[in-house]
C-alpha cells in the first residue's frame, strides 16, 4: 500500500471538513474523493521539486537533489493514487527518466545529470502533448529558487 505524505494527507483532510461535515463528525468516502487534488494541482508541486532538483545538482548539493527527487516520487504516488487513469504513464515516466536522474544523483555526476534532466523535460512535454495538453510545456526557470540555499551544507561536503 502506498503511503501519502503526512502533510499532504492532513491538508486534504482539513480542507474537506466544512462546518456541516464537522457537525456530522465523519466524512464519507464520496466526500473525501471530491476534495482530492486534480493532476494539475499535484503537478505544480512536482514541477517545483523538479526545478529545485536541477539547481541543487548544479550547485553540487547532492543531498538536496536526492531529497527533491524522493519528494517528486512521493507526489507522483499521490497522483497515481488519486488519478489512477494516469498511473501507467506516470510509472513509465519514472522508469524511463527519474531512474536515470537517480543514478546521476547517486554518482554525484553533473555530466550525467544535466543531459538526463533535459531528456526528462522533453519527456514531460511529450506526455503533456500525448494526454491532450500540448499547451503545457515545462521550462526550467532561469534562476535557482531564492528561498533555498543551493550550496551544500558543511555536513554534506
Amino acid at each position: 500500500m502506498k503511503k501519502l505524505p503526512i502533510a499532504l494527507l492532513a491538508g486534504l483532510l482539513m480542507s474537506a471538513v466544512t462546518a456541516a461535515e464537522a457537525e456530522k463528525g465523519t466524512l464519507t468516502l464520496e466526500e473525501l474523493t471530491s476534495v482530492q487534488p486534480g493532476l494539475g494541482t499535484v503537478m505544480l508541486e512536482y514541477s517545483h521539486r523538479f526545478y529545485v532538483l536541477y539547481y541543487a545538482a548544479k550547485a553540487g548539493n547532492w543531498d538536496l537533489a536526492a531529497y527533491e527527487l524522493e519528494e517528486q516520487r512521493e507526489i507522483q504516488e499521490v497522483a497515481e493514487t488519486t488519478r489512477p487513469m494516469h498511473a501507467v504513464k506516470l510509472r513509465a515516466f519514472e522508469k524511463r527518466y527519474l531512474s536515470k536522474l537517480q543514478k546521476a544523483v547517486d554518482r554525484k555526476s553533473w555530466s550525467e545529470f544535466e543531459p538526463s534532466y533535459f531528456r526528462a523535460v522533453d519527456g514531460c512535454n511529450l506526455c503533456h502533448a500525448e494526454t491532450g495538453h500540448p499547451y503545457i510545456r515545462y521550462r526550467l526557470p532561469e534562476r535557482p529558487p531564492a528561498m533555498l540555499e543551493m550550496t551544500p551544507s558543511k555536513k554534506s561536503e
